[in-house]
């Protein structure tokens, strides 16, 4: 299926319709992939529900892509990090498949200038 504008008008009335719908989730294939369209969405759906969380997955590690797409992952509340590596397969993980892939708190880290999972207490 194409991701229209009627798509994404959709997904933005379903938000604004749903109260207790607080959280969105960008993933599949890699939006990392297709910026402009991560960034697009990231940023209506900011715009529309301005107390909402953004979860973004993608396979490439934090560090790795910050430097060329920090402005969509600036955005996000959660981004998780890293591919799903079959043999770290971890079926107790909560949010993620495999043991590599890390929860990062996106405005904890900016906060502290390094990278803060989500369950960090620090």
């Amino acid at each position: 299926m194409e991701f229209t504008n009627e798509v994404l008008d959709s997904l933005l009335k379903y938000y604004k319709d749903v109260p207790f719908a607080s959280r969105l989730t960008v993933s599949g294939g890699d939006p990392l992939d297709s910026p402009g369209l991560a960034l697009h969405v990231i940023t209506e759906f900011k715009h529309a529900k301005p107390d909402g969380k953004v979860w973004l997955y993608t396979g490439y590690t934090y560090e790795d892509v910050h430097d060329i797409h920090g402005l969509i992952l600036d955005r996000c509340d959660v981004v998780v990090d890293g591919p799903f590596i079959k043999p770290l397969r971890d079926i107790t993980l909560k949010y993620r498949g495999s043991g590599n892939q890390r929860l990062i708190d996106v405005n904890r880290t900016l906060e502290n200038n390094r990278i803060v999972l989500l369950d960090d207490p620090r």
